[in-house]
């Protein structure tokens, strides 16, 4: 999951010396409805921009999408653990899934290591 922001942060450091101004003329020509593009690669001084006004080098991003996993983490892990859901989770198995069936299967053709 980092990896992405580790890639964005980059970008955001190769673009943070031009990005006010990027962003002031990005504003300009959307105010006057002209095709922005070509401007703000010249602004850049690059063929990339980004006229987004998020900031990762303060963290916050990062911080909320680190906050995210980890409460993602923990929330599988309790559900994982949990007593009933391991059992619906061996029930659908061996109901809908008809694993109890395949393994006997398996097993009677000898392809079970």
């Amino acid at each position: 999951m980092l990896l992405p922001f580790t890639g964005l942060r980059r970008l955001d450091c190769v673009l943070a010396r031009t990005k006010a101004q990027v962003l002031k003329e990005h504003a300009a020509k959307q105010t006057a409805c002209i095709a922005f593009e070509p401007f703000v690669k010249r602004k850049a001084g690059l063929d990339f921009y980004n006229v987004s006004s998020l900031d990762l080098g303060q963290g916050q991003l990062i911080d909320a999408a680190m906050d995210a996993e980890v409460a993602h983490a923990l929330m599988s892990r309790q559900t994982l653990q949990s007593a009933a859901t391991q059992r619906d989770l061996l029930t659908i198995a061996l109901r809908e899934g008809k694993l109890r069936e395949r393994l006997r299967a398996k097993a009677a053709s000898g392809t079970v290591p």
